[in-house]
């Protein structure tokens, strides 16, 4: 009879210091990975982080960062639901081919990351995870950048974007061209153009070019995803394309409205 008290004793005592650490422990969760190198690394090894960072010449800097209430949204057909979770923040800063620096960020959810500006697909997979814009912005001005994600600089979207719109400029002289980027985020880069031209009667016209920046599929070249070439320009670009005209002494335009 006392040993069984005893044993049972025993099995209260162990049940009740495993319940006690739990409690202890209870909120307590360690980073995972456990460094901000091994999260670091985490992120350059993945395949998806890897294809969306290209093009780019060369890896500048790397930050992360472990934060323990990450708010996060996660959606299933119309329904969102909120949840908070410990993570890690990821940014790289890299040079492009044609000299601009840009970042790409990432967030690791539980040994997972998850890139952002994709979703991933499934029932409790974060659709609405990228670092909050605060952190993004304190990183970038550490580094001292203008913009965030283009490739590209002005210089050399005017470049790219006039061979791919000069069949629809001959028998015209280019007389200046004005570019600007007017939507920045990890999903578009989307670009506005001006073109002043003067065409051989000698009339002087004004073009406008929106373009998003990304992989061009029919020459297999990082551009412009999709250039759209107005001669008339249209009801959202026409206080901008004025703005530029009256900033750049343009005159005598025949087709501004």
């Amino acid at each position: 009879m006392i040993k069984r008290l005893l044993i049972l004793a025993l099995i209260l005592f162990f049940i009740y210091e495993t319940k006690l650490v739990e409690a202890l422990n209870h909120g307590v969760t360690k980073p995972d990975p456990l460094t901000a190198k091994e999260a670091i690394a985490m992120v350059r090894a993945d395949e998806i982080f890897s294809k969306i960072v290209e093009p780019y010449k060369k890896e500048l800097d790397w930050k992360a960062e472990y934060v323990k209430n990450c708010q996060y949204v996660t959606e299933f057909s119309l329904w969102e639901t909120k949840h908070t979770s410990s993570c890690w923040y990821v940014i790289g800063l890299f040079e492009s081919p044609w000299g601009a620096k840009f970042v790409r960020h990432a967030t690791i959810l539980k040994g997972k990351v998850y890139v952002s500006g994709y979703q991933y697909i499934g029932f409790d997979s974060p659709s609405k995870f990228d670092p909050p814009y605060y952190w993004i912005i304190s990183k970038v001005k550490e580094w001292g950048l203008k913009t965030l994600y283009t490739r590209l600089t002005p210089e050399v979207a005017i470049n790219l974007v006039t061979e791919e719109i000069e069949y629809k400029l001959k028998n015209s002289k280019i007389l200046d061209v004005v570019a600007e980027l007017v939507k920045e985020n990890p999903k578009t880069q989307l670009w506005y153009f001006v073109f002043y031209i003067q065409k051989k009667d000698n009339l002087k016209y004004v073009v406008f070019v929106e373009a998003e920046e990304g992989w061009n599929f029919r020459n297999k070249k990082y551009n412009f995803e999709w250039a759209d070439f107005y001669w008339e320009t249209p009801l959202y670009a026409v206080d901008w394309v004025r703005k530029i005209a009256k900033e750049r002494g343009w005159k005598e335009i025949s087709n501004l409205r």
